[in-house]
């Protein structure tokens, strides 16, 4: 990634800082400020409009949290057949009421509440799709990769669904807060609620679950 270089040159001395940018290089000097308030004044404000137009070229490091809801996502990887799973294939399956769930952060601060929440087990659905060449040998390679549609990520190793605890524990959440999965703004949304953090794992706006193995 090549950079852009911002150089501010005072009457006393002179500093620089890197800066990311779209793919070009270019210097910007300021002269020594002028003796007069009113004069400092102006030419202090064109170095901040200057600075703030630079900024505005920078690429976004932060997930886009915009953008409509899903839907639908499609079943890739080790499957039998890629297949796109509807809302209408989603109603068809075993639901759960969940009631209350509390998100959580590292630090214990709740982040996200849902009431009468109900959801699917990601199993349930994993289950209803062929998987290719599993067997009791390389079972415990086999891994899920869920990803949002703003390229968050989230991993299920097959143990931890079929073999442990988690795996009755991690959704895809249907309903919540008096609204059906087509009306909820984050949706589709997945929670893994048997983890200590409960946010870590908490994917929205799913657009594909792939089957994948480390060997």
């Amino acid at each position: 990634m090549r950079y852009m270089q911002q150089e501010i040159i005072s009457s006393d001395h002179t500093s620089s800082q890197v800066l990311p940018n779209g793919g070009f290089i270019a210097k910007i000097g300021v002269l020594a400020m002028s003796s007069t308030p009113l004069n400092q004044l102006r030419d202090l404000s064109l170095v901040l409009v200057l600075l703030f137009l630079i900024d505005g070229c920078r690429p976004s490091t932060v997930s886009d949290p915009s953008g409509d809801a899903t839907q639908s996502f499609v079943m890739n990887g080790l499957v039998e057949q890629v297949q796109r799973i509807t809302y209408t294939d989603l109603q068809k399956m075993n639901q759960h009421k969940l009631g209350a769930i509390r998100l959580t952060k590292g630090n214990g601060e709740v982040y996200l509440e849902l009431e009468a929440a109900t959801g699917i087990l990601l199993k349930d659905i994993l289950h209803s799709v062929g998987v290719k060449g599993l067997n009791n040998k390389n079972y415990s390679s086999y891994y899920v990769v869920c990803t949002a549609t703003d390229g968050y990520k989230t991993l299920y190793s097959w143990n931890e669904l079929f073999n442990s605890p988690l795996g009755d524990q991690a959704y895809l959440i249907m309903k919540a807060n008096e609204q059906s999965l087509p009306e909820l703004e984050e949706s589709i949304m997945m929670v893994s609620l048997a983890d200590k953090i409960t946010g870590k794992r908490n994917l929205r706006k799913l657009e594909s679950i792939t089957v994948m193995t480390a060997i």
